[in-house]
C-alpha cells in the first residue's frame, strides 16, 4: 500500500508564495493523523488476519519482494511525496504496490504503473473535482479496482480507513 502525499509540496508552495486556492482545496490538514491510522490499523489487522505488517519507515530494501513468505502474507505500507522523489523511485514503488491512496492530483496518473488487473486506486476527491473521472476511467481500463471518497481539507479518518481496510482485506 502506498500513500501519495502532498505535504512537502504544499509546505514549499506556502513558503514560496505559490499557494493557490486550487492547492488549498486538495491539501489534507490531518494527513499525519490519517497516516498514523493507516499504520495502527494495518498493525491491528495483521494480528486479526494473520499477515505480517511492514512499515516503509523501517526501510524499503524488500519492497520488491513478493507479498508472501513461507510463514504468512506480507502487507507493506509506505508514503512518498512525488514532488521530492525521483521518478525512477516513484515508478519502482508504484510498480511493486497493489493499493494506491491519494488526494486528487496529477500524481494519481502514476496509477498507470500499478500492476494491471491487480491493483486498487483509492482517490480522495475534493468538491472542486467531483465529476472528474480521469482516474476512475484509467483504473477501469487497466482492470484495477477504484474507490472515490469525497473529502474536504480535514478528512474523515475512519471513513478513509474503512475503505483502505476493505481494500487490504480483498488483496490478502
Amino acid at each position: 500500500m502506498l500513500w501519495l502525499s502532498r505535504a512537502k509540496y504544499d509546505a514549499w508552495s506556502q513558503a514560496h508564495d505559490q499557494w493557490t486556492t486550487w492547492k488549498e482545496w486538495r491539501h489534507v490538514d490531518n494527513e499525519a493523523e490519517l497516516l498514523d491510522r493507516f499504520r495502527t490499523g494495518l498493525a491491528e489487522l495483521s494480528a486479526e488476519k494473520a499477515f505480517t505488517f511492514q512499515d516503509g519507515r523501517d526501510g524499503l530494501s524488500d519492497w520488491h519482494l513478493g507479498s508472501q513468505t513461507n510463514e504468512s502474507r506480507i502487507v507493506r505500507f509506505h508514503t512518498i511525496d512525488p514532488s521530492v522523489h525521483a521518478i525512477e523511485n516513484q515508478l519502482y514503488l508504484i510498480g511493486h504496490s497493489t493499493i494506491l491512496v491519494s488526494p486528487h492530483s496529477g500524481a494519481l496518473g502514476l496509477s498507470l504503473f500499478l500492476p494491471p488487473g491487480h491493483g486498487h486506486v483509492i482517490e480522495l476527491q475534493v468538491p472542486a473535482t467531483i465529476g472528474w473521472h480521469h482516474y476512475d476511467i484509467m483504473a477501469t481500463q487497466m482492470g484495477l479496482r477504484y474507490d472515490m471518497i469525497p473529502i474536504h481539507r480535514k478528512v474523515d479518518i475512519e471513513r478513509v480507513w474503512g475503505k483502505v481496510k476493505k481494500a487490504v482485506e480483498t488483496a490478502i
